[in-house]
């Protein structure tokens, strides 16, 4: 299926060829279209110039609207509200670029962009080079990675704005004095906070060295190579794993790499050059948790210093920038955890700041992303230089979604149970003050590795011979890229006896209907559900309705009514099988979205219902013993739990029908094909 969104580079080409510009508008939209009447700010950015071939962006920030519609050369896209998109137009283009609102409001505003000739770029790059030449040599100078450094490079605020840890702790919780002594050698540890760059040439990490308090110990990278870096890769060939006498070898790792290093102790404390983003889901079930906290989320962005740039976004199934963190009276049990965090991401990448982290906190799995993916927001991250740190709340958080967006990005996953504030409140304090004091190790001499793997661990060991101390962390380095999807893409939930779909979920639906109008060869199947309460037949009748309100609602803003499938699931299928709260039987009362692409969502035949998951398994390897990758799903009868076996990987519903007449011929089985 074709991405509706994508992240985008930012930027293509030589600087020399073209230039950016940030503007911001004060806006009248009343000027602009006769339907609106609030002034609006409106910030874009972006190239100006661009040599013939080359790329370029424009990213923008419009206030209090929720989806903004580019038009110009070949592009014509639906993003949202603060977003960005990548150009490479042919000739001089103006771009239109028109903000929406619910209720139809709109503001217009244009981006022109000048296509230069070859000539005309050499010539402005023949003008730049001439006005750059004595400072280039200066940062040649400067920019030496193996120029000695001072004995103590933290500056006296960290000293002075520090508390020093004296309880065991396994997290970074204090920093210790530089005049100070380490409080239990044999307890040092090293944690590496986070892996900003992991390009081939350029990379470095952030690492703290601890005592038993949790104390960083500062000035040790003025001892004789006392830090190591181990970079350990797996080959992305077989035919490279091979052993010195030229036979395969039996380990699936290439030999490590040991690079050279160049180490410093630094500070991001109160600096200009870092923006944080807090990102807190703030859904039905994290309500006790959020209430616990209390002023947790405003400390911790109050210890990172007035100069760093700090946002806030709360989440449910919608997004909220910079409102207070506080138990929500209508979410609904939904949560658009991608979403947001791509939307935090974002921020930080408009933000211009070096450094960026994200810190993003949920206690559930996203449900409500209709357009966002778990590989959107790690993408993303690591194009836009974004660090995620990902806090796992409760036994219902998406631990491995959470995992592999801090992992990839370089930033570190913690996990904490509902009831552990005290826990939450150490995580936080550690991410902070991870920002305060650390090591940044540039690995000076390239990864040398990672030319020939796409997966790469890194280990630091930190050794001091005299006092006997040898220790390491490892973490990953480099990872592949996940395909993970979403169990559910809810677009809208219901009231009880109701087919009308909650106003909250306007702008979710909106949001649909302009990807829909933007993607006109693309199907869905609206999936209509109920709660647990009736009979069947009756939930299957009220649950097609629900479907096609949303259908009416979907049609009714521009989406083209072949583009939509219907189907109702009744009660068969609910997120909570228990429903012990309102909220979880508002969930159970929901329309769902499938996009009906062979290359996420194949074609299945339906094949034998039977009473029992014993049964259902042993049906499970029939089937795979006659050739047909198959699985089986649960759903209820009368609520009655049940089991219906599928055979699945149909790339068209063509290739679906033959070979469910095939099989119906052959084994005399009543089949369907969904």
């Amino acid at each position: 299926m074709k991405k509706l969104h994508s992240p985008m580079p930012l930027h293509g080409g030589s600087p020399l060829y073209w230039w950016i510009v940030s503007v911001v508008l004060l806006v009248c939209s009343s000027a602009l279209h006769a339907q609106s009447h609030t002034p609006a700010t409106v910030l874009l950015t972006g190239s100006r110039e661009i040599k013939i071939g080359d790329k370029g962006f424009i990213a923008w920030r419009f206030q209090d609207y929720e989806s903004v519609q580019v038009v110009g050369d070949t592009v014509s896209v639906i993003r949202g509200a603060r977003d960005m998109i990548t150009i490479s137009p042919a000739k001089t283009t103006t771009y239109r670029l028109t903000a929406l609102k619910q209720g139809g409001s709109r503001l217009d505003t244009v981006w022109r962009v000048t296509v230069l000739t070859q000539a005309q770029s050499d010539s402005i790059a023949g003008n730049e080079e001439k006005s750059a030449g004595a400072k280039t040599m200066s940062a040649k100078n400067t920019n030496n990675k193996n120029a000695p450094l001072p004995a103590n490079e933290l500056p006296p605020s960290v000293f002075a704005t520090a508390e020093t840890s004296s309880k065991p702790s396994e997290y970074y919780a204090g920093i210790s004095h530089p005049e100070g002594d380490a409080k239990g050698w044999q307890g040092v540890k090293v944690k590496i906070v986070r892996i900003p760059d992991n390009s081939i040439e350029g990379a470095y990490l952030h690492a703290a060295v601890l005592d038993t308090m949790g104390n960083f110990l500062p000035a040790l990278h003025t001892l004789d190579r006392a830090f190591k870096v181990t970079l350990i890769g797996k080959p992305d060939d077989e035919s490279t794993r091979t052993n010195t006498a030229g036979n395969t070898a039996s380990r699936d790792v290439l030999p490590p790499a040991f690079p050279e290093l160049a180490l410093r102790e630094a500070s991001l404390y109160d600096s200009p050059d870092l923006a944080v983003t807090l990102c807190v889901d703030n859904a039905n079930y994290m309500q006790k948790f959020v209430s616990a906290t209390g002023t947790l989320y405003e400390d911790f962005m109050r210890s990172l210093g007035n100069r760093v740039e700090k946002n806030q976004i709360v989440f449910d199934h919608r997004t909220m920038m910079n409102p207070p963190v506080q138990p929500a009276k209508e979410s609904g049990g939904l949560t658009a955890l991608y979403k947001a965090a791509y939307k935090g991401i974002l921020t930080l990448k408009q933000s211009g700041r070096r450094h960026k982290a994200l810190v993003l906190v949920s206690g559930g799995k996203d449900d409500a992303s209709i357009l966002y993916t778990m590989h959107d927001v790690m993408r993303s991250a690591r194009e836009f230089g974004v660090v995620v740190y990902a806090i796992a709340v409760g036994s219902n958080a998406d631990t491995y979604a959470l995992r592999m967006m801090a992992e990839y990005s370089g930033g570190r996953f913690y996990a904490v149970d509902d009831g552990k504030s005290d826990e939450f409140q150490k995580i936080l304090k550690e991410i902070a003050l991870s920002y305060k004091a650390f090591y940044e190790i540039t690995l000076s001499g390239g990864t040398g590795v990672q030319a020939h793997s796409k997966v790469i661990d890194a280990m630091l060991t930190f050794a001091v011979e005299k006092k006997g101390i040898v220790v390491s962390e490892t973490k990953p380095f480099a990872m592949s890229e996940q395909a993970y999807y979403s169990a559910h893409q809810i677009v809208a939930t219901f009231a009880a006896n109701s087919f009308q779909a909650d106003e909250q979920y306007d702008s979710q639906i909106g949001a649909l209907a302009l990807a829909l109008k933007d993607n006109p060869t693309k199907v869905i199947e609206l999936v209509g559900h109920t709660d647990m309460q009736g009979n069947d037949g009756t939930n299957r009748s009220f649950a097609l309705r629900r479907a096609q309100a949303v259908k009416s609602r979907l049609t009714a803003m521009g989406a083209s009514p072949a583009q939509i499938r219907l189907r109702s699931a009744g009660r068969e299928k609910p997120v909570y099988y228990f429903e012990s709260e309102d909220w979880q039987s508002r969930v159970n009362r929901r329309v769902e979205l499938r996009w009906l692409d062979p290359a996420l969502v194949p074609y299945e035949i339906l094949a034998e219902a039977v009473a029992s998951e014993e049964e259902a398994m042993r049906l499970e390897s029939v089937w795979s013993a006659r050739g047909y990758d198959a699985y089986y799903d649960a759903f209820l009868i009368n609520r009655i739990p049940a089991y219906r076996l599928k055979l699945w990987g149909f790339p068209t519903l063509e290739n679906a029908v033959k070979a469910k007449d095939e099989l119906q011929a052959k084994y005399k089985l009543p089949l369907r094909v969904q």
